[in-house]
C-alpha cells in the first residue's frame, strides 16, 4: 500500500482509486465493489507502514503511520456503464467507510474524507 499524495504541513495522506466497474466480477455481484472499497480503506489504516518516494522531486518524501493525522480517499468511478446496483454498493461503501475506518484504525481515531469522481469520456472538439 502507498500514498499517492501526501502533505506534510496537515499530516494528511490521499489514496487515489479508480473502480472499473465493467469488471466481470463486479458486474456478476456488485457488493464485491463495496467489500472491495473497505478492503482498500483497511490497508490504508492497518497495513501501511511507511511510504518513501523520489517522484517529482530529487528530494526524498518519506512518512510512517504514526506522521498520519487524517485520510483522503478519491474514488474515480466511470459514469458511462455503472449500473444502478453498482452506485448503490458505492454509496453503502461511502456511508459505511466512517464506522469500518473506526474499527481498523490503530493509532487512534483520525478522520476519513471520502470522495466519489464520476469519470466522464472526453468531450472532442471538432470544427471546420
Amino acid at each position: 500500500m502507498t500514498f499517492d499524495h501526501w502533505n506534510q504541513d496537515s499530516g494528511n495522506a490521499v489514496s487515489d482509486k479508480v473502480l472499473n466497474t465493467q469488471r466481470a466480477s463486479f458486474l456478476a455481484t456488485p457488493a464485491e465493489i463495496k467489500y472491495r472499497i473497505w478492503a482498500d480503506l483497511k490497508e490504508m489504516a492497518m497495513r501501511y507502514t511507511e511510504d518513501a518516494s523520489r517522484r517529482g522531486t530529487a528530494e526524498r518524501v518519506a512518512f510512517t503511520q504514526e506522521y498520519i493525522e487524517s485520510y483522503t480517499f478519491e474514488l474515480g468511478v466511470r459514469a458511462d456503464g455503472t449500473t444502478k446496483a453498482q452506485w448503490e454498493q458505492i454509496c453503502q461503501a461511502y456511508h459505511g467507510a466512517a464506522a469500518k475506518m473506526a474499527d481498523y484504525e490503530r493509532n487512534g481515531d483520525k478522520p476519513l474524507t471520502f470522495e466519489i469522481d464520476a469519470i466522464t469520456n472526453p468531450i472532442t472538439n471538432t470544427t471546420s
